[in-house]
């Protein structure tokens, strides 16, 4: 997402609800497209957030497994 488009999202509520920003200009609001873009980025921070979890998972219980492994 480029820093532009981000800023038209964040700018969104940061002034109030006079619809514009301290310097008189007319804030720009999100379009739909802009919307689906940001929902887009977050749900893809928390499938790759679930896989990290996965992967340690997998691998702690490799080392369970190792250890019990050895301890035979």
């Amino acid at each position: 997402m480029m820093g532009r488009e981000r800023r038209r999202l964040t700018h969104l509520n940061q002034w109030g609800a006079n619809g514009s920003d301290l310097s008189g200009f007319p804030i720009e609001q999100p379009d739909r497209e802009m919307i689906n873009k940001y929902l887009e980025l977050v749900k893809g921070r928390e499938n790759s957030e679930k896989r990290r979890e996965k992967k340690i998972e997998k691998k702690s219980e490799e080392r369970k497994r190792r250890e019990e492994k050895v301890n035979r």
